[in-house]
């Protein structure tokens, strides 16, 4: 029953950035636009970040019990689930850093349209973005619009499908042994 909840969440991770990434970042990338943009880019982003807080959640219920999994359970940023779902497992959270800049720049995009209105770290004067731009990762100032582009996005969906192939590749590994 556990292996079919976890396949079920992995393929709708999977199937979501499909469909982001070749909408938004593809064929309707430049039917939407003006003010409700952010919105919904932020939108579609906010579906991803739930289908990979889902996926995590079915692979921490094979691997806690308990109150620990009441714990895990109670975690509601998903990055946060993803540190914590790693440290169990032992693996290393190379995600993480570009999964907490996504989430700013999720939010940047849903709660104040593209502009940017939080730094990193408090007192900052910038926002790091949780996609490559030109030459690696780059940032923007307080008070700029966040450029998202159909690229973008894209690298973006390509991002979580990996992250989900990477934790159903632990999960692999776990039944076949």
């Amino acid at each position: 029953m556990a292996r079919a909840a976890i396949d079920r969440a992995g393929v709708t991770l999977r199937d979501g950035a499909r469909f982001l990434g070749a909408g938004l970042g593809g064929r309707w990338a430049g039917l939407i636009d003006g003010p409700s943009r952010g919105k919904v880019l932020g939108n579609g982003l906010r579906e991803l970040d739930r289908f990979l807080s889902v996926l995590l959640g079915e692979i921490a219920a094979l691997y806690c019990d308990g109150e620990e999994q009441d714990r895990f359970d109670r975690l509601r940023n998903t990055a946060r689930k993803f540190e914590s779902l790693c440290a169990l497992l032992g693996r290393p959270p190379h995600e993480l850093a570009r999964l907490r800049a996504i989430g700013r720049c999720r939010d940047c995009l849903f709660h104040t349209g593209g502009i940017v209105r939080r730094a990193d770290d408090r007192g900052g004067a910038s926002m790091t973005i949780g996609w490559p731009g030109q030459g690696g990762h780059h940032v923007v100032a307080l008070g700029a619009i966040l450029p998202v582009t159909a690229e973008d996005l894209t690298s973006i969906c390509r991002f979580y499908e990996a992250t989900a192939d990477a934790m159903m590749g632990l999960i692999d590994a776990r039944f076949a042994a």
